[in-house]
């Protein structure tokens, strides 16, 4: 998982390297090292030849799937994917959970309660919009770290019936605080060359720490529809970061209707 590849942020040949190192990173494919790792710690296979936990208790991963992102088709075939791969190869039982349109969907995503939430990740200026690497909210990354910085850390009181109202603080030299801090330095730094080395840093945490999100498609083409009559719009735009999303990335003024 990277965010895209038209980022700013890996412009320049140096961040290019980065984000090629980014993009490379955990795509071997090892079953058999896998399975190893998995007898290791206890996983073997239980009557219906899938893993158990080391109780012996059963081991179903739950893999939910919504139309968060306007790509519930792109999701719906990776989580099939996924759940093919899983089970064939490494034999862990997946069980795809549609909540489209349930509404404690979001609840349970930003209360850290998924095991794995399927989502469309893009993002060309990270530091407008920070979650997809930086902990920062109690969203993506760490959500409850997120909602512990979010919230102002240590100065924070929970109250007694909602004891995470407050997140959780990071574990020393954890990835989770490595980033919070990261970020905090990306907000005062004001040179944007070091303002990108800084997110170069944020991702190489994810490759030598991570990963924290499984990529599984990258950079998606989409089709965009316009009536016929209307004339001047570019024949490209970005539709996956919302900031600069289009049309708002394109000079409509210079659009015009045919009557």
């Amino acid at each position: 998982m990277t965010i895209s590849p038209q980022s700013w942020h890996f412009a320049s040949p140096d961040g290019q390297k980065v984000f090629n190192d980014w993009a490379n990173a955990d795509i071997e494919f090892d079953a058999a090292g896998a399975n190893t790792m998995l007898d290791e710690v206890g996983m073997k296979k239980g009557a219906d030849g899938f893993r158990t936990l080391p109780s012996g208790k059963p081991f179903v991963v739950p893999l939910v799937v919504s139309d968060w992102g306007g790509s519930l088709k792109v999701q719906t075939d990776a989580a099939a994917e996924m759940k093919n791969q899983w089970e064939q190869n490494v034999f862990i039982k997946v069980d795809i959970k549609n909540m489209q349109g349930q509404p404690d969907l979001d609840t349970k995503t930003n209360e850290g309660q998924m095991i794995i939430r399927c989502c469309h990740v893009a993002e060309v200026d990270i530091m407008t919009y920070p979650d997809w690497i930086f902990p920062v909210v109690n969203r993506y990354y760490f959500p409850l770290e997120g909602r512990y910085f979010a919230k102002g850390g240590a100065a924070c009181t929970a109250p007694a019936d909602k004891p995470y109202d407050c997140g959780v603080a990071p574990e020393a030299g954890s990835p989770a605080e490595k980033l919070q801090n990261l970020y905090k330095q990306a907000q005062a730094e004001k040179d944007i060359n070091k303002r990108h080395e800084i997110v170069w840093q944020a991702a190489q945490i994810a490759i030598d720490e991570g990963p924290f999100v499984i990529g599984i498609s990258g950079d998606q083409r989409m089709p965009i529809f316009a009536k016929s009559n209307i004339h001047n719009i570019l024949d490209f735009g970005v539709v996956g970061p919302w900031a600069p999303d289009t049309p708002g990335n394109q000079v409509t003024s210079q659009w015009w209707i045919e009557a």
